[in-house]
Formats: structure tokens, sequence, C-alpha cells
């Protein structure tokens, strides 16, 4: 009943997150939230703003939908940013203006948005990332929704060409929740930030407040930008994309998602606030609590609670899916792996903790907690790391034939060097400590079977003792097959840790088991003869 309290609470907190999202994403009654038309100029002009480095590739497409407009900008700049490839050339091929930045000490990609600004005249500023492709009436989908005191963003649409993209989806649902947007008072009010990739201020209000020089030392501009510009009572807003705003992110390879998902990360998640931080934490721990339980419940043969977490694992995935479309082109079987997507999240998530390529916030960097608050993390996000894996180690060897446990099979033979147990017994001296490990089969319940002692001396018990102590030493082999997944995000210092605790907690399982299997095999050969 406790284990049942504890999944609904946590299911309470994520469905709240996944109702803020609805509501989002369903309120008919936006544009109550902004200043009426009549009360804003009549023609407004916009200039638009592309920050753009090596984006050769992704600026066409861009350009053509700028070039569709049913209300036309007054202006595009892009801004280069010391571009290698022709990001240059492909601008003035399309008739658009260029300028070039000077970054100095400068951070990201603020020092571009900010010359691009200087050079604009339009009354409005719209900054488009290079990725992002629009509608034929985006833009006056987006002049309904002006803020001359205000600042206005929209997460886009996000589109897919490659399975590997689908992993984005907790990404976004994460980065949403993160806003805290939703709310019922103002469901599109945010004071954590804005979305990057779309945003449209006032050029007035851009230089009254000082811009993108707030955000001169942030990587993540977006949040930082926002922040500052909450802090001087600037309201910022967030609105639904309508599908008339789109994007497709990291589509050079699973690499550049890996990458941008971490960098985006590493400082979002300090910037959320403590509604966000509750929502989100449900949302995590619902994710890799329901497979656990429905396995547990399983694996103990109790159908009934197995019964209840696989109509909450169904139903969460539904949920999740009908998220998933509101936000992007997310299938249906990527929301029913939803456990695998979750450990991927915590995966990049615990990459940023050491990454020498991600500069933190002053503010953090020398905060007399910051370093104990990154360890912390980081320690939590690779505890989070083998739980999930000797969790699937248990899952798989219970799934594996008990055809396959046998003395038969070359993992499980005795061989010349083991010298009967000797080895064991004169090296490890293992009969003096083995019966101090913990059986972890009876402590997570998937073992009825207990190994502590001899309960019987008959024939099938001793079969049924063989078997057990093969899918156990299976079970404590195969976390070494996951280690190499910690070398994608830890630093060489923290592998070794990783890797010394691998050693420790699973090879004096595996003595064990293969000291009593041939101990084992010695009474049952004696029941031959």
């Amino acid at each position: 009943m406790q284990d049942i309290i504890q999944s609904l609470l946590f299911l309470s907190l994520c469905y709240w997150g996944f109702f803020r999202l609805f509501r989002f994403y369903s309120s008919k009654t936006i544009l109550d939230f902004f200043p009426k038309a009549h009360t804003l100029e009549s023609d407004p002009c916009f200039s638009v703003i592309i920050p753009a480095r090596n984006e050769a590739k992704r600026l066409p497409i861009l350009l053509k939908t700028l070039s569709q407009q049913t209300r036309p900008p007054l202006e595009i700049i892009v801004a280069d940013d010391d571009s290698q490839d022709a990001t240059v050339e492909i601008v003035r091929k399309w008739g658009c203006r260029v300028v070039h930045t000077n970054p100095k000490k400068w951070v990201g990609k603020s020092a571009a948005c900010y010359q691009g600004a200087q050079t604009a005249k339009g009354d409005y500023l719209l900054f488009l990332d290079a990725d992002v492709s629009l509608s034929s009436d985006a833009l006056e989908y987006l002049s309904r929704f002006r803020h001359p005191e205000g600042v206005v963003s929209v997460q886009p649409y996000h589109r897919m060409e490659r399975q590997y993209e689908q992993g984005s989806l907790y990404f976004n649902l994460v980065a949403f929740l993160g806003l805290d947007l939703g709310k019922r008072k103002n469901p599109f009010q945010c004071k954590q930030g804005f979305f990057g990739p779309c945003m449209m201020i006032a050029r007035d209000l851009y230089f009254k407040t000082g811009g993108h020089t707030l955000a001169r030392k942030s990587l993540i501009e977006d949040m930082t930008l926002g922040q500052a510009l909450a802090k001087q009572g600037v309201p910022l807003f967030s609105i639904p994309h309508a599908k008339k705003i789109c994007f497709r992110m990291y589509g050079e390879g699973f690499r550049s998602l890996w990458d941008g998902w971490t960098k985006n990360l590493s400082l979002g998640a300090q910037k959320s606030s403590v509604v966000s931080i509750l929502i989100i934490t449900g949302f995590i721990a619902s994710s890799l609590g329901i497979p656990i339980r429905v396995y547990h419940t399983l694996a103990s043969a109790n159908y009934p609670e197995a019964i209840f977490y696989s109509l909450i694992y169904v139903q969460f995935a539904w949920i999740l899916h009908q998220a998933g479309k509101k936000i992007g082109q997310f299938q249906w079987k990527t929301s029913l792996l939803f456990p695998y997507l979750c450990f991927f999240l915590c995966d990049c998530f615990s990459s940023f903790l050491y990454h020498e390529n991600i500069p933190y916030p002053d503010s953090v960097a020398k905060s007399k907690g910051g370093d104990s608050m990154r360890a912390l993390l980081f320690i939590l996000a690779n505890s989070l790391f083998w739980v999930a894996v000797h969790f699937l180690s248990g899952y798989i060897v219970h799934w594996i034939p008990e055809a396959f446990y046998t003395i038969k099979n070359p993992l499980f033979r005795s061989w010349f060097w083991e010298n009967r147990g000797r080895l064991y017994r004169q090296l490890f001296r293992i009969h003096h400590w083995k019966d101090l490990l913990p059986e972890a089969g009876t402590l997570l319940n998937m073992h009825p079977f207990s190994k502590r002692n001899l309960a019987s001396v008959n024939r099938p018990y001793i079969e049924r003792f063989i078997l057990e102590t093969c899918r156990a030493e299976l079970s404590h082999v195969l976390p070494f097959l996951f280690f190499p997944l910690c070398l994608l995000w830890n630093p060489w210092p923290a592998n070794l840790i990783m890797f010394t605790y691998a050693v420790l907690a699973n090879l004096p399982c595996i003595l064990v088991q293969r000291y009593n299997r041939i101990r084992l095999v010695n009474i049952l050969h004696h029941f031959e003869t």
C-alpha cells in the first residue's frame, strides 16, 4: 500500500505538469492576456534578426519562408558570427542584409543578436534561430500578440526526419515545465526566462533595458536575459506555436542532439522555480518508477498490483503521446518507450555537471555551495544510472529461458584454473566472508528461492540451486557490459570511481556464485555415485 501511495503522489505531480501543458496549448482566451488591437499601432514594422554561424544548410529554408509571408517584414538582418562556410554568400543571394559581429568577451550568440539589433529600423525586433521555419501567415499571427512593454516568445513545433530525434521528447517537456507556463491565472506568463528560437520585443524597450548586453556572459542567453528583464519589471510571455513556427533541432546527428541538450540543461536546471522542480521531479520519478513497479510485481507474482501498474503504464504513455503531439512530431512508439527516454535525459543531465566546456554563471561558480551542489547532482545522476542498470540486469536474467542456465554452458562451466574451488578458498579466503553478502534477489523480492543455507539435500533442490547460481552470476556480469555508457558523460576520474564501484559491487558476488556452484556440482556427483 505504501508503494501505491508513493506512486500516486509522484503521478499527481506529473499530471499537474501535463494539465498545465494542455491548458497552455488549448486555451481559447489567449488574446485576453495581451493588449487589445485598438490600443496598438495599426501597422507595426518588423525587423527580423537572425544570428548565424556556419548555417549555410539551414538558412535557405528560413529565408524562403520569410519571403512568402502574407505580412512581409520591413527588413531581414543576418548577424554573421565569423562563419567559415557559405553563410554570407547565401544571405546575399537572398537579398538580405549582413552584419558582422565583433564579440570580444561575449559568450554565445548574444553579440550577434545585439549587433543585428543596432542596425534594425523596425518598431519590433523579431529574433529567429537559423533552424526555424515559418508558415506563410506566421508573422501575421505573431503581430496579434505584440506587447509594447513586454517580451513574447514561442517554442516552435518540433519537426523531425530521423529516428534519433525522437529522443528529444523529454527535453522538450522539461524545457516547457521549467518555464512555469500553464498557470491558472495567466497560462502564458513566465518569470524564469523565455524560449530563444523565436523572440519578439519592441525596439525601444530592447535598448531601454539593455537588450542582449544583459546576457553577454551567458551561454544560455534566453534564460539569463529573461531573468534580467523580469528583474526590471518587464513581463515575459510565451504563446503556442499553432504549428506556424517550426524548427528542426540537431539534424546533424545524435552527437549534436546530445551536446545541444546538455548545454541547455546545464543552466536551465539552475533557473527553474520550486514548483517547476517539484513537477519535473514527479515526472522523472514516475517515468522510472512505473516500469520498475510493473517488473517488481510481475517478478513477485503479485498479479493484482501488476495489472494495476500495467494500466498506469499504458495510461501514462497515452497522456505522454498526447502531450508529445502538442510539442512536435513525436510518434506513439516513442511514448511507449518512455523509461528509456527518461534514462537518456538523466544521462544527458549528468554529463554537464563536470563538463569542461560548459561555463557556469559567476554567481554559481563563486557561490559557497556551488561545487557541493554540482557534486551532489553528479552523484545523484550516476546513482540513478546504476539503479537502472541493476534493475535492467535483473529483468534480463529472468527473461532468459531457464534452459540457458546449465553447467554445460561455457559461461558457467568450471575451468581448470579454478582447481575445483581451491582457488577461491586459498587465494580469496571466500569461505570466511561469503555469508556476509546480501541476497539481492531476496531484498528486491525477485527470487523466492533463498540460497543462504542448504534447506534440503535432495537432487531437485540441488539442481535448482545450481540454476540460481548461474542466474545470479549473469546478473552481476551484465553491469560490466553497461559500464561503457558511463564514458559518454563522465570525466575520467569519475569513470575510475564508477569502474571501482562496478568491481566492488559485482565481482565478489560472481566469485561466490562460482564457488558455490563447484561445491553443488560435487554434491550432485555424490548423488549419482
